[in-house]
C-alpha cells in the first residue's frame, strides 16, 4: 500500500496536496511525490553506465496539458549519481493546444463544403477535436491526411485532405512556448546547450515534428 506518485514539476502545493488525500482515501501510504523529469531520469540511469566526468542531458516533455524540461546530470564511478540542476515548463503549451489547431482547420473545411457553420454545434466540434487527434498523430510520419467522421452535423458526411504544412502554419505562434522551457531549466542550471550531452524525449506529443522542430532535434541527439 505504499506509493511514490509522479506529479508535473509546476503543480502547486494545493494540487500536491490534492493528490496527497486523494491517496489517503484510496488507502495508500504516500512515500514521495517526485517530478515526472526526475522519475523518467532514474528510469534513464539504471540501464546504463556513465563515466566518472559529469554528463548533462535535458529530459523533455511534450505532454498534452503542459510542456516541461528538466536538464540532469549524470555521473559514474562506485555508483552513478543523478543531479537534477534545472526545470522549466509552460502550463500554457501541450498537445491540447495542438490538437485545437487541425480541429479549427476541419471545421472551416466543413464550412466551405457545406456552406454551414459548425462552430457553435458542441458535439460536432468535440467529434472534430478527436478526429483531430487521429490527423496530428499521422503528421509524425505522413505529409497529408484525410480525415472522415460519418454523420457529422446535419446529417451529413465530413471527409477532406489536409497537408502538414497547413497544420505546421496553423501552429507556427505556438512552436517558441515548445522551446521556452528548455531554455528556462538550461538557465536555473546555469548551462548552456553547448554542454548537453543529448535531449531524451518522452510524452505523446514529443513525437510531433513540429515540436522537434521547435528544439532543433535535427541539430542535436535527441532520443
Amino acid at each position: 500500500r505504499d506509493a511514490v506518485v509522479v506529479v508535473p514539476p509546476y503543480f502547486t502545493q494545493f494540487e500536491r496536496d490534492a493528490v496527497a488525500d486523494a491517496l489517503e482515501l484510496a488507502g495508500l501510504r504516500l512515500l514521495a511525490l517526485v517530478n515526472d523529469g526526475t522519475a523518467v531520469a532514474l528510469n534513464y540511469a539504471m540501464t546504463r553506465t556513465f563515466g566518472e566526468s559529469k554528463e548533462w542531458h535535458i529530459i523533455y516533455d511534450a505532454g498534452a496539458g503542459g510542456v516541461r524540461a528538466s536538464v540532469v546530470g549524470f555521473e559514474g564511478g562506485k555508483g552513478t549519481q543523478t543531479t537534477v540542476a534545472g526545470v522549466g515548463f509552460d502550463r500554457g503549451a501541450g498537445g491540447i493546444k495542438l490538437g485545437r489547431r487541425p480541429r479549427d482547420i476541419l471545421a472551416s473545411e466543413f464550412t466551405e463544403a457545406h456552406g454551414k457553420q459548425i462552430t457553435d454545434d458542441k458535439r460536432g466540434m468535440a467529434r472534430l477535436l478527436k478526429e483531430a487527434g487521429r490527423v496530428k498523430a499521422i503528421f509524425s510520419t505522413n505529409t497529408e491526411a484525410q480525415p472522415y467522421v460519418e454523420s457529422l452535423v446535419f446529417d451529413k458526411d465530413f471527409r477532406a485532405k489536409v497537408s502538414r504544412s497547413a497544420f505546421e502554419a496553423a501552429c507556427a505562434g505556438l512552436q517558441p512556448r515548445f522551446a521556452q522551457p528548455i531554455l528556462d531549466a538550461l538557465t536555473n542550471a546555469g548551462l548552456t546547450m553547448d554542454g548537453v550531452t543529448s535531449i531524451i524525449f518522452f510524452g505523446g506529443h514529443s513525437r510531433t515534428l513540429m515540436v522537434q522542430a521547435a528544439v532543433n532535434c535535427d541539430k542535436r541527439q535527441c532520443r
